[in-house]
């Protein structure tokens, strides 16, 4: 049986699993495969055979690295192999013999291609900051002299005796403020001095100093106070330890001990600075991604926000915010997520499944997990379909909603303990997606948060759940950018007659409302638009607004000099959405002298209208320039004998004529 190319190698795993090989070949119309019992072991020559004839998937996760080996042994020629777990995820569940379907589903899932993800590189010498107090920061330092290089920094010394020989360098000191990422952290102190040499009966400094700055490639903070740096995730170099915790300590000494050399990581996000809605001229718009991010990893840039890689902590939650698409996640990206997705489930049904269930997990917590589950719990039901994912949190309410347009009839996310940081941008997206689904007249009632991740507490959890019957699923895939395949997954799941749903205050969708009497028909607000929802006619004096690109960051309210604008948070399905709509046309103004066209008649007579009255204009002819182009209007004030002429100015008679 082959799959996208790739022949499929499936394995009893010595008989525990009973694999319906028929079942699973008739979905892909496919004549049925040979199940091997032991292909890690007895039957490797199988294994061997077939690498021989091309590129394979392997229905086993635990012996990958056993596969490998034997692949790699075949150089540089040797063909791509796939691995996916159908094992603890489906056929040794109690309901492994009614799991022929999901299998068939993870197959098809396993055969589609990874994005290409961009790094960033690292390097770390190895000098390593050791920071607390006591005993602890000198026994620490002792372990990891002979791989790294320890700088202790003791914040309390009392009863501390100095070493025999005084083999790395001591001071004493108190972070003011510590910043940067593996390999380029700075860290600044106050009250901070090197070790006296004639320390005696306890350890002893020279004279100290303020808001000294060092450089240090690693930390480990073995202080009980505040962490020192303001991050509510892990920052790749930094270890945090209480000074009590002794497992703990010991597993930081075991991870840091090896943080030497170079390095690479992925880069998560990335920003699209042409559709960021941050600022535009300095007046701001959107900052939803600053707000949630926990590292610190995204700043201002000006009109567009920029994210540190290095301190980047991979939590996605920026990109679920992200009303435009601008930061768009890499690992995996919203359109590979999308075709995961509807592989999933439309091979699900294919293969005679019914009642499908996302299960969105992390690949570090909810991965172990899962095993743990599938070894020494029930398993997870027939009908819920594990689905992996670096964060969790990047599943917002158009990833929520286009599950359920895909076929599945309730989502459910396994969240770890590491996510309760970003736990509230889940939560608050999940809240949006069900006030949406109410407005499509569905069932509400279709996500689920685990948030602990012991197997007997996710038994009983996916137990108890009970979901409405899936919506029938879409045809195909929604394709475009993030916002377009966001309506088509809603104009799939709307079933109200309504076309047009309110929404609250700060929601992405919506429209804008012009004061037609007030605009001057200026343009500011097409010039300030980060989305071009707002757009100019090039031929006519024409405004026009897209609204299924609008995001309702302000900007175009902030800029519009006669405050004629205002926000309507809404989501419109209707096609019109899609399409320009006209706000305000108006008839060009025209030159008297050269009949040339030049901005609009209704500005030019609004301009006229305030300077009338002023005294610089009660010249008749200087009033008349103002409806001249530009190039007349220069032309006719050179030809006046006195430019300066603005009359006679008004003589003053009353207090007030003083005053003005």
């Amino acid at each position: 049986m082959k799959l996208n190319e790739k022949r499929v190698l499936l394995c009893s795993c010595e008989g525990s699993m009973e694999l319906d090989a028929k079942a699973i070949a008739k979905t892909f119309d496919q004549d049925e495969p040979f199940v091997h019992s032991q292909l890690c072991r007895s039957q490797q020559p199988e294994f061997q055979k077939a690498l021989q004839e091309g590129d394979l998937l392997v229905a086993c996760g635990r012996e990958a690295p056993l596969f490998e080996e034997l692949r790699v042994e075949m150089g540089e020629h040797a063909p791509s192999v796939s691995y996916v777990d159908i094992r603890e995820k489906a056929g040794w569940g109690t309901e492994g013999k009614k799991a022929s379907a999901k299998i068939a589903a993870l197959l098809a899932e396993a055969t589609l291609s990874p994005d290409l993800v961009e790094t960033v590189p690292l390097k770390s010498e190895g000098t390593i900051l050791i920071y607390g107090a006591g005993d602890v920061v000198m026994d620490a330092a002792q372990m990891l002299r002979g791989r790294l290089s320890p700088v202790v920094v003791l914040n309390h010394s009392t009863d501390v005796l100095a070493p025999q020989v005084c083999d790395l360098p001591i001071f004493t000191g108190r972070t003011v403020q510590a910043s940067g990422h593996l390999g380029q952290f700075e860290v600044t102190f106050d009250l901070f001095a090197p070790l006296h040499p004639s320390s005696k009966g306890g350890l002893t400094f020279t004279e100290t100093q303020n808001q000294i700055t060092e450089q240090f490639d690693l930390i480990l903070d073995l202080s009980d106070g505040n962490p020192l740096l303001p991050s509510n995730h892990k920052v790749d170099g930094y270890v945090k330890v209480a000074s009590t915790d002794k497992a703990g300590q010991f597993k930081a000494l075991f991870e840091l001990s090896d943080m030497i050399g170079e390095f690479s990581k992925p880069r998560y996000a990335q920003v699209d600075e042409a559709r960021c809605a941050h600022s535009r001229n300095r007046i701001a718009g959107c900052q939803n991604c600053i707000d949630s991010c926990g590292s610190s990893a995204i700043q201002s840039a000006g009109d567009y926000v920029a994210i540190d890689p290095y301190l980047c902590a991979s939590c996605g939650d920026c990109s679920a915010v992200c009303p435009t698409g601008a930061i768009a996640y890499a690992m995996p990206s919203q359109e590979h997520m999308h075709r995961r997705m509807q592989k999933l489930l439309s091979i699900y049904k294919k293969a005679g499944g019914s009642a499908p269930v996302l299960l969105i997990h992390d690949t570090q917590t909810g991965e172990e997990a899962l095993n743990v589950l599938g070894q020494v719990g029930d398993g997870l039901p027939a009908q819920v379909i594990p689905f992996a994912v670096q964060s969790v949190s990047i599943f917002d309410h158009s990833l929520l909603l286009a599950a359920l347009a895909y076929g599945a009839s309730g989502v459910v996310i396994l969240a770890p303990a590491s996510h309760y940081e970003t736990a509230p941008t889940t939560r608050h997206e999940i809240a949006f997606a069900q006030s949406l689904l109410k407005g499509f007249e569905q069932d509400d009632n279709r996500f689920k948060v685990i948030d602990h991740v012991t197997p007997d507490f996710i038994t009983s959890e996916l137990s108890t759940m009970s979901f409405a019957n899936a919506i029938e699923a879409m045809e195909g895939l929604a394709v475009g950018h993030k916002r377009q395949r966001a309506h088509m997954v809603f104009s799939h799941l709307n079933n109200s007659s309504e076309q047009t749903i309110a929404l609250e205050k700060g929601a992405p969708y919506g429209q804008v409302q012009v004061d037609v009497a007030a605009c001057s028909m200026c343009m500011s607000c097409v010039g300030a638009c980060p989305t071009t929802a707002l757009r100019a006619n090039n031929d006519a004096p024409i405004l026009s607004f897209l609204e299924q690109d609008c995001v309702q960051c302000g900007i175009c309210a902030s800029t519009c000099p006669e405050k004629a604008i205002g926000l309507v948070p809404q989501l419109n399905l209707d096609k019109m959405a899609a399409s320009p709509a006209v706000l305000k046309e108006d008839q060009p103004a025209v030159c008297p002298e050269c009949g040339k066209t030049f901005g609009t008649q209704s500005s030019v007579d609004k301009v006229v209208d305030k300077l009338s009255n002023m005294p610089q204009f009660s010249n008749p002819e200087m009033l008349d320039n103002l409806r001249k182009c530009e190039d007349c209007r220069v032309s006719a004030i050179a030809k006046q004998r006195d430019p300066f002429d603005f009359g006679q100015r008004p003589k003053p008679r009353t207090t007030d004529d003083y005053l003005n």
